[in-house]
């Protein structure tokens, strides 16, 4: 199909992936928040040391593509300088924290988790946490091994990911207890906790399941809401001209993991380019990685042609175009997914890469027809 090679660790700050474009140094905003003078420096770094975006992850981090070799101790020190930098690189890699963006308290809870982790064991590369506090779970379809949710009694819960049922646990030990759940997993030998729970490994008696979380929401879209405005942006990529108008809007952002920003303060979001305010709008259902040339692992072109076929995308569907089989930048299940190969793209149905493709088509072909792409499926 394709070859690919699985890094098994996330870039971060302190340590950058090398791409096809330079360097990726992503930055992990505390609680999920950044202030005005943050946001300012990351869109300074962007335009003189990067190649002049920020892209949204969908672990609401924020990273810089393009950095030349020779800037990244400048762009590290810059981000250290704001605040945005951790003091080594085991605190970075155990600091993979999602937070609603919906509840102050849920930040408050994610400064007291990053406290306690400085004390926690090594921990495996992508292993995580959510703390999704708020009436209904809005983190539900994003990875995470361990998770701090509400039970519909209004408790919060300790919930370990693959059981459907969580342990209740105090506010002001929840943190802890959270740390200690990560420290049995890592003596036992895990890699993700679901995949561990389902090989057998049970859970220490008091981390026994024992109440449900709360119900998930539905998608979340573009728009006002409570605390703010969700402002989209196609493939989570902000250039220069949508970095600086919401830099003038001097109001600070909270990240989230779907390629969206709220907005907290007053801000003219309708002179924000590129930005998606629209529920509707389709390019909000399509995934799709940098792609060639920017990955050195990239089969084909992926954004130009995922943007081409998203009006044709039907309503409630969810395309992903993918550079190579490793599959980056999904957010979600998708009903169809253009994987580029060494002989065109490969179209595949929502089983995934596990199952032969229905047909694989040149660019030209599949540009030719956009709309037939999705007939019949």
């Amino acid at each position: 199909m394709s070859n690919y090679e699985i890094k098994g660790w996330c870039p971060g700050a302190l340590r950058p992936m090398l791409s096809g474009d330079g360097a990726i140094v992503r930055i992990r905003p505390n609680a999920g928040r950044l202030t005005a003078a943050q946001l300012a420096v990351i869109a300074r770094l962007a335009e003189t040391s990067g190649n002049g975006t920020a892209e949204l992850s969908n672990r609401g981090n924020i990273q810089l593509r393009g950095i030349a070799d020779g800037a990244v101790a400048t762009v590290q020190a810059a981000l250290a300088a704001a605040g945005l930098l951790d003091q080594n690189l085991e605190q970075e890699a155990r600091r993979n924290i999602v937070v609603t963006p919906f509840e102050d308290s849920a930040a408050d809870l994610a400064l007291q988790l990053e406290q306690e982790l400085q004390h926690a064991p090594a921990l495996p590369g992508k292993f995580g946490f959510a703390i999704d506090t708020g009436h209904v779970r809005v983190l539900a379809d994003v990875s995470a091994d361990i998770r701090l949710e509400r039970a519909d009694t209004g408790e919060l819960l300790l919930r370990a990911d693959g059981c459907a049922l969580g342990v209740p646990v105090a506010a002001e030990h929840a943190a802890q207890r959270a740390v200690q759940l990560a420290a049995w997993f890592a003596q036992s030998g895990g890699k993700r906790m679901k995949q561990h729970l389902a090989e057998g490994h049970a859970l220490p008696q008091e981390f026994a399941p024992q109440r449900l979380p709360v119900n998930s929401a539905a998608a979340l879209q573009p728009g006002p809401v409570g605390n703010g405005f969700l402002i989209g942006f196609a493939f989570g990529v902000m250039d220069m001209t949508a970095l600086n108008a919401l830099v003038a809007c001097q109001t600070a952002i909270r990240t989230t993991p779907w390629r969206m920003v709220l907005v907290e303060g007053p801000c003219n979001v309708l002179a924000i380019p590129g930005a998606v305010l629209n529920a509707d709008e389709p390019l909000m259902r399509v995934d799709a990685c940098v792609g060639a040339p920017g990955c050195q692992q990239a089969n084909g072109e992926t954004r130009q042609l995922a943007r081409a076929l998203a009006p044709y995308l039907p309503a409630g569907q969810r395309l992903h175009v993918s550079g190579c089989a490793k599959g980056c930048a999904q957010t979600g299940y998708a009903a169809h997914t253009l994987l580029a190969t060494n002989s065109g793209y490969a179209l595949f149905d929502g089983r995934g890469f596990s199952t032969p493709p229905d047909r694989t088509l040149t660019r030209q072909q599949i540009l030719a027809n956009p709309s037939r792409l999705f007939e019949n499926r």
